[in-house]
């Protein structure tokens, strides 16, 4: 009867373990999905400013490619 206690006990300890892991993954991925809801919506505010700068090159850089572009014509 000894060796069915301990291997009962090995069972329950082995669930316990396996059911905490579960629900810690499960929290996991419930704060990432929100984070990620969150992070989306602060970037989107914040990124419409930046996509004009982004698309519009800079003056400096149509002259460099403008300067490129005679020295390889010639």
């Amino acid at each position: 009867m000894n060796d069915f206690s301990t291997i009962n006990e090995g069972v329950s300890l082995m669930l316990t373990g396996m059911f905490t892991v579960f629900m810690f993954l499960c929290l996991l991925i419930f704060v990432i999905n929100i984070s990620s809801i969150f992070f989306n919506q602060v970037s989107t505010d914040e990124g419409k400013a930046d996509l004009n700068l982004i698309n519009k090159p800079p003056s400096d850089h149509k002259k460099i490619i403008n300067h490129i572009k005679k020295r390889i014509s010639e």
